[in-house]
């Protein structure tokens, strides 16, 4: 038998040799007996090729101290229809002399056509000077080179930028009751001027004895975020509960807020929210000291962008 099959190339396909597979099934000699075999399928796309991109945007970290890594993330908008191969590279300049050059040719990516890529650099600025540097990025895509952007970023003496930041509410997810799991969240706001990582804790209380305490992952929170930060207990205990939590960020403690639970025998209860501020509602410290700065996995400084 002759079984005819009819490819349709769709408009926005790249130039280029192309392979895929076509499934054939059918029904065999004997009653319910089914065979199936694979074609193989080699197709070259041809017709006038567009390269054509541009930058969709270009962001820079900013509020970063010496010590701090800042990421440089383009945005790559492929408008043609040939796939491309796209990278930035970074001119790091301080009174417009080259302090460092970035290159990324090891880290490019594909863009498809009619899609945005993403790509993104890293400064280690560890043997960098505090100051004020400009950041030349050079977007490239296939054959094409993307307009330059020039964005500055002013790098701090480690440790002199201010971390602040509020537990903005303490909630019980979910239903509540005795043996059962306890998910508590807490929202953290970062109303510093750096990026901090923070742990979320929640200590459960029966009258004033302490029962369990537990501890989220650590986050990262950008400047200005608010990040669900959450811990769980694995069996909720009896009784008139009182639970408080908290966030530590890089060496300091937020205010408190509470939840009490009355939790019975076999019962799950309804819970009230307790507001209580333990300290000052909104926490501010200025950590002058090199020794109070923590290593950070790719900060999600405030960005400047173009």
């Amino acid at each position: 038998a002759l079984l005819e099959v009819n490819l349709a190339v769709p408009g926005d396909a790249s130039n280029g040799k192309h392979t895929g597979n076509i499934l054939i099934v059918g029904q065999g000699g004997g009653q319910g007996v089914q065979v199936a075999f694979q074609i193989a399928v080699n197709a070259t796309v041809t017709g006038t090729q567009r390269l054509e991109a541009t930058f969709q945007s270009v962001e820079v970290d900013q509020g970063v101290e010496v010590g701090q890594p800042v990421n440089i993330t383009a945005k790559i908008i492929n408008s043609g229809n040939v796939e491309l191969d796209s990278t930035i590279d970074v001119a790091i300049k301080r009174k417009s002399a080259l302090v460092e050059a970035l290159s990324g040719k090891d880290q490019s990516i594909k863009v498809s056509p009619g899609t945005v890529g993403s790509v993104v650099l890293t400064w280690k600025t560890q043997d960098a000077l505090p100051g004020l540097y400009q950041l030349e990025i050079v977007g490239h895509a296939g054959t094409l080179e993307l307009a330059k952007k020039v964005i500055p970023v002013e790098l701090s003496v480690a440790g002199s930028l201010v971390r602040a930041g509020e537990l903005e509410t303490l909630e019980v997810v979910g239903p509540t009751g005795v043996g059962q799991i306890l998910q508590l969240r807490g929202p953290f706001k970062n109303t510093g001027d750096t990026a901090v990582l923070a742990t979320f804790e929640a200590s459960i209380y029966n009258g004033d004895k302490l029962i369990e305490r537990k501890t989220s992952l650590e986050t990262l929170a950008a400047i200005g975020a608010s990040v669900p930060l959450e811990a769980v207990f694995d069996s909720a205990p009896k009784g008139r509960l009182r639970i408080v939590g908290k966030v530590n960020f890089d060496g300091i403690v937020s205010n408190t807020k509470e939840v009490r639970l009355n939790l019975g025998e076999d019962r799950s209860t309804s819970f009230p929210i307790v507001p209580v501020v333990g300290g000052v509602g909104l926490v501010t410290a200025v950590a002058l000291s090199r020794n109070l700065v923590r290593r950070r996995r790719s900060p999600a400084h405030r960005t400047r962008r173009t």
